[in-house]
C-alpha cells in the first residue's frame, strides 16, 4: 500500500466524510508520518535493513622535507600580502612553507594537501618545535595554483578559531603588535567519524581489506576511554581497526531563511534564457548546509551535467585551471558528487515558482532562467570582507574559504512540456515523453556564497536533479571511532537499521514488510483519533496495534522458523567487562596476538 491508500484506508476505518479536504489529507499524512518514525524505533526488525559504507581515513603527518633543510615540511600564518601596510596577520589562516612547484618535485618528501573538500572538518595538530601542541579544526582547503606561474603558490587552509598565543620565541618586532611567526609541524586526523544521520540501529560493522573482511567489536565509551583507547597520539596505536567506540554528537545548524527566487534579467541587454534539457514549469527549493567531504568512494549517483565526469570539485582560488567555478553549471553539478562530511536541516520552502507564467525574451518562445538568492552564510561567519584605502580595496587570502557549502534541492510541481524539443539545448531532450516527477524534494546542486555568484545560483534547466538523492532531515551525526587508528584507507560496510524517509508523494510506499502495513495504520489511528476527540476508539487502535505487533514480532523478530525455540531475556544493565585483552599502553607490537 502506498500513502494514498492508506490515508484512504483510515478514513474509510474512522468513517470520516471531508477525507477530499486540502486540511485533511495534510493532517493524516502528518500522523501516518509521525506513526511510521515511531514504528521504526518499537519495531526495527518490521524494516528493511541498509548496508551503509564509510571509508578510513588515516593520519598525515609532516614528512621529513628535503635533505639539505632548505625546505621543510611545515605550515605557518599567512603573510598580509594581500592587506594594507601595518595590517596584522590573519590567525585563522595558514599556509604551506612550500610552493606547489616544490611538492611536485618532492612529492616523497613534501606533503600534499587535499584541495578536494576531503579535509574540510577534520582536526590538525600545530606542533611548535619543543613539543607544544596547539589543536585546531580545519575549516576549508585550497591552493592558489595559476597555470604558467605554479612557483608562487601555496596550499592554504583556514581553522575555526584562532591561536593567540605560541610558546617560547616566535614572534617579530613589529611595535606593540608582535606577530607570530612560528612554523609548525603538522598531523591531520579525524577523531570522530560520523553515522549516517538516519541510523536508528548498528547491527554490525565489518571492515573489508582487500579479499578479506572481518567483525570489529564494538566497545562501550566508558570502557574504551578507561582502557586509552582514544588518547594522545604518543599513546594510541595506529594499523588495522579491531573495535569501534562511540564519540560525542555532532550537529551542523541549519538556515532559518527560504531561498528567494527571481527570473534572471540583471541586464536587459543580455539576458539569461533557459536551456534546458530540463524542461521549464514551477518550482519550489530548499537548501542545507554542507561541511565537508567523505571518503572518494562514496559518491551519489546521477549525472547532473552533459559534460560533466566522474571528478570531485576542486577548490582552487588561482585561474580556472583545473578546477571550474562553484558558480558555473558543472562546477556546481560535479560538487555535489561526493557525500557531505556533514549536512545541516534543511531551510523553509521558497515560494513557488513558475516560469512559464513569466514574460518571454524573445519571439522564439525564450523565457528566463530562475535566479535563486542563497542564505549568506559566508558573511555571518565572518568571511566575504573587505576594506577600501586610498581607493584600493584589501581582502584576505581567506574571502571565499568559509568551508560551509550550500545543497540545493527542487521540487517540481508543474511541467510545461510544449516547446520541450525546440530548447536551446536539445542534449538528450525528448519531444513528447512524459516526465517522471513526485512532491519530494532532489538533489539539484552544491556550491557557496562567493565574490564570483554573488549569493546567486543561476537555475537554468542545464543540470539535471539526482533522483536517487531526496532531500532529508537532519537532526544531527552519531560519531564514532576505529582503535587502532586506521593506518590506511579502509572501505567498512555497516549493517544497520536506518529511519525511514518521510512519506511524500502519494505513491511513496512504506518500506516495511507488506504484513507491517496494517499495524503502521493503526499507530496512525491512534493520533488520529486523538485529533478527532474519541479517545475510545484511539485506545481500541493501540489495543489491536499492540496485538499484531506481537504476532509480528513472533515472524520477523528472528529469521528462524518459528518452529525453532529461541531463547528471549529482559533487557538488563550489566557491569563493565573488565576481562579484555588490552592494556593501557598497547602498542603495534601486540597486535599479533589473538585478541577477545
Amino acid at each position: 500500500m502506498n500513502l494514498k491508500e492508506i490515508r484512504d484506508a483510515m478514513f474509510a476505518q474512522a468513517d470520516y466524510s471531508p477525507s477530499s479536504s486540502p486540511e485533511a489529507t495534510s493532517r493524516v499524512n502528518n500522523f501516518i508520518n509521525r506513526a511510521y518514525n515511531q514504528l521504526a524505533l518499537e519495531a526495527p526488525f518490521l524494516f528493511f535493513e541498509s548496508k551503509v559504507g564509510l571509508v578510513t581515513e588515516p593520519d598525515t603527518k609532516s614528512k621529513a622535507g628535503l635533505a639539505d633543510g632548505s625546505v621543510l615540511d611545515q605550515v605557518e600564518l599567512a603573510p598580509t600580502t594581500t592587506l594594507p601596510a601595518g595590517a596584522r596577520r590573519d590567525l585563522w589562516t595558514y599556509r604551506t612553507t612550500y610552493t606547489v612547484a616544490q611538492y611536485l618535485a618532492n612529492t616523497g618528501l613534501l606533503t600534499g594537501w587535499d584541495v578536494f573538500r576531503g579535509w574540510d572538518g577534520r582536526m590538525i595538530d600545530l606542533i611548535e618545535d619543543d613539543g607544544t601542541i596547539h589543536r585546531h579544526q580545519i575549516r576549508s582547503v585550497w591552493y592558489d595554483y595559476v597555470k604558467g606561474a605554479p612557483g608562487d603558490s601555496h596550499f592554504y587552509f583556514t581553522v575555526v578559531k584562532p591561536t593567540f598565543a605560541y610558546s617560547g620565541t616566535g614572534y617579530d618586532s613589529v611595535a606593540n603588535a608582535p606577530e607570530p611567526t612560528t612554523k609548525f609541524k603538522f598531523r591531520v586526523f579525524t577523531d570522530a567519524y560520523p553515522l549516517p544521520s538516519s541510523t536508528i540501529e548498528v547491527k554490525s560493522v565489518r571492515l573489508r581489506d582487500g579479499d578479506n573482511s572481518r567483525p570489529l567489536d564494538v566497545y562501550g565509551q566508558q570502557e574504551a576511554e578507561n582502557l586509552v583507547l582514544a588518547g594522545p597520539d604518543s599513546q594510541v596505536a595506529s594499523g588495522i581497526p579491531r573495535c569501534i567506540f562511540r564519540r560525542q554528537h555532532a550537529h551542523l545548524k541549519g538556515p532559518s531563511v527560504p531561498p528567494g527566487v527571481q527570473p534572471v534579467n540583471f541586464d536587459v541587454q543580455i539576458p539569461v534564457k533557459w536551456l534546458g534539457p530540463e524542461p521549464y514549469g514551477e518550482f519550489e527549493y530548499r537548501v542545507t548546509y554542507t561541511w565537508g567531504k567523505r571518503g572518494l568512494p562514496l559518491a551519489e549517483g546521477g549525472l547532473g551535467h552533459w559534460e560533466a565526469q566522474g571528478f570531485p570539485y576542486i577548490i582552487n582560488e588561482g585561474s580556472t585551471y583545473p578546477a571550474v567555478p562553484s558558480s558555473s553549471a558543472l562546477g556546481a553539478s560535479a560538487n555535489r558528487l561526493r557525500e557531505p562530511r556533514f549536512e545541516s536541516p534543511p531551510s523553509p520552502a521558497s515560494v513557488p515558482y513558475n516560469t512559464s507564467a513569466l514574460a518571454k525574451l524573445s519571439t522564439d518562445d525564450e523565457l528566463p532562467a530562475i535566479a535563486v538568492s542563497l542564505p549568506n552564510i559566508s558573511y555571518a561567519l565572518g568571511f566575504l570582507m573587505s576594506v577600501t584605502q586610498a581607493g584600493t580595496t584589501y581582502t584576505r587570502q581567506s574571502l571565499n574559504q568559509s568551508g560551509v557549502y550550500i545543497r540545493i534541492y527542487r521540487r517540481r510541481k508543474s511541467t510545461q512540456m510544449a516547446g520541450y524539443g525546440e530548447l536551446t539545448n536539445k542534449i538528450g531532450a525528448v519531444r513528447f515523453s512524459q516526465l517522471d516527477a513526485d512532491d519530494g524534494f532532489y538533489l539539484l546542486a552544491e556550491t557557496r556564497v562567493d565574490t564570483t555568484n554573488n549569493g546567486v545560483f543561476i537555475d537554468n534547466g542545464t543540470i539535471l536533479p539526482d533522483y536517487s538523492c531526496r532531500l532529508k532531515d537532519v537532526h544531527g551525526y552519531q560519531t564514532f571511532q576505529f582503535y587502532p587508528k586506521p593506518d590506511k584507507s579502509y572501505q567498512t560496510d555497516i549493517r544497520c537499521v536506518t529511519r525511514p524517509q518521510p512519506l511524500v508523494d502519494d505513491s511513496d510506499c512504506p518500506v516495511v514488510h507488506a504484513e507491517a502495513i496494517n499495524v503502521l495504520l493503526e499507530k496512525a489511528m491512534v493520533l488520529f483519533y486523538e485529533n478527532l476527540g474519541q479517545p475510545q476508539q484511539s485506545v481500541m487502535s493501540l489495543q489491536k496495534y499492540r496485538e499484531e505487533l506481537l504476532t509480528l514480532s513472533k515472524r520477523y523478530g528472528d529469521l528462524r522458523p518459528a518452529a525453532v525455540p529461541v531463547l528471549r531475556r529482559m533487557t538488563r544493565a550489566s557491569r563493565v567487562r573488565t576481562l579484555r585483552k588490552w592494556n593501557h599502553r598497547l602498542t603495534t607490537d601486540d597486535l599479533g596476538g589473538v585478541v577477545e
